[in-house]
C-alpha cells in the first residue's frame, strides 16, 4: 500500500515534460525503481526461494 501512494505520488514528477525538469525526473525514478524492486523481490523472490529450499528438505528425507 505505502508503495503504490509513494509511486501514485510520484508519477507525475516522473512524467514531466517541462523544459528543465531532469534533475526532478531522474530524483522521482529512483525511488519509484527502489520500491518496485523490492516489492517484487519480496513478493516473487522470497516464496520461491522458499519453496525451493522446502522442496530440497523434503528430497533429502526428513
Amino acid at each position: 500500500m505505502t508503495t503504490m501512494s509513494i509511486f501514485a505520488s510520484l508519477a507525475p514528477v516522473a512524467l514531466r515534460t517541462e523544459a528543465r525538469s531532469e534533475l526532478l525526473k531522474a530524483a522521482a525514478l529512483v525511488p519509484i525503481g527502489g520500491l518496485l524492486t523490492s516489492t517484487l523481490l519480496t513478493l516473487v523472490f522470497v516464496p520461491a526461494i522458499y519453496a525451493i529450499f522446502d522442496d530440497m528438505e523434503d528430497s533429502l528425507g526428513d
